[in-house]
């Protein structure tokens, strides 16, 4: 839910341009103090909700058992979950966190029984950044400038004592690298329906649609009705936008998407970060061209530097195998 993210006020242009440079600026001098030991390096796994990030990240353990990825982190953490602080000078995080087996010993995170030499150099760290509320919500819950996606990007929350919920936010200067898992749109819409339907039940606590295409069409004819007085109050829809959604099933759901990749695609250029891409896709074998392992192989050669693997997720035009 978007309410537990950090926001800033955005500016103008000029200003995102300023700030723009200025962060490009931090992280040239991040990348050196990475390279002379200075710590793990933090690479973003962006990714919006219910995209399939925490699957990609099990499986990648489960197709390279002989180089796990041992190291994994998140922004937000929470109650009764497992984590610590990455960074000995930002303990309001990221954190690193354990995933079901996956248990945090070693300094950097890493399992001793690791046989990744290199385990622990990198952090991968799940994000979801903002713009994201499930519908209905008011579109000023869900529209987002550069600054205030960047402010969530690195915003975080945790847990500590008798259940008590803190927040914070980390410098940008932490973050190297950048993985943004894309899913199919219609998939991911009607993945977070699914999700809608197990956890907001009706006042009888029962489900309120089938999980079927019937159910996933009176779901969405239901959000649309209930945003479409939003949208008509909004100053952030003008009336051109709203004729072209109007026809649209669950349209605030796929403008969100939309908007949410632009922004991700932005924040890498933003903070001048190498970006690679890793589409759900790609591991459903059930799907023809998809290939699982390339899949996995690609990621791990960007988390460990290789330029083979370009910013698309794809190997160079000259390289073979």
């Amino acid at each position: 839910d978007d309410d537990d993210h950090i926001t800033i006020e955005g500016t103008n242009d000029a200003d995102d341009d300023a700030s723009g440079a200025a962060a490009a600026s931090q992280k040239a001098a991040a990348s050196s103090s990475s390279a002379a030991g200075g710590g793990p390096e933090l690479v973003w796994l962006l990714a919006f909700p219910m995209s399939g990030a925490s699957y990609v990240v099990r499986l990648a353990s489960a197709l390279d058992p002989s180089r796990p990825l041992s190291s994994v982190g998140a922004n937000h953490v929470g109650s009764g979950i497992e984590h610590r602080p990455i960074f000995d000078d930002s303990p309001q995080g990221p954190f690193y966190v354990s995933f079901d087996d996956m248990k945090l010993e070693g300094k950097n995170g890493a399992s001793s029984q690791s046989s990744d030499p290199n385990a622990g150099n990198y952090v991968l760290t799940l994000t979801d950044c903002s713009g994201h509320c499930y519908s209905p919500c008011p579109p000023s819950d869900f529209i987002e400038t550069v600054l205030t996606f960047d402010a969530a990007c690195r915003s975080t929350s945790w847990h500590e004592g008798s259940n008590k919920r803190l927040e914070g936010t980390y410098a940008a200067d932490h973050v190297s690298r950048m993985v943004r898992m894309v899913r199919h749109p219609l998939s991911n819409v009607v993945s977070r329906f699914r999700l809608h339907r197990r956890t907001v039940k009706n006042k009888k606590g029962e489900v309120q649609y089938p999980e079927t295409k019937e159910g996933f069409q009176q779901y969405c004819q239901e959000i649309d009705e209930a945003t479409a007085a939003f949208h008509a109050a909004s100053r952030f829809f003008p009336q051109d936008t709203i004729d072209l959604m109007k026809d649209v099933p669950c349209g605030d759901e796929f403008f969100k998407y939309v908007q949410w990749h632009n922004l991700a695609g932005t924040e890498a250029d933003f903070l001048g970060l190498d970006e690679h891409d890793v589409y759900y896709e790609s591991f459903d074998s059930g799907i023809p061209g998809a290939d699982p392992g390339k899949a996995i192989q690609d990621l791990r050669k960007f988390l460990m530097g290789d330029s083979s693997v370009d910013s698309a997720g794809k190997k160079d035009e000259g390289e073979t195998g």
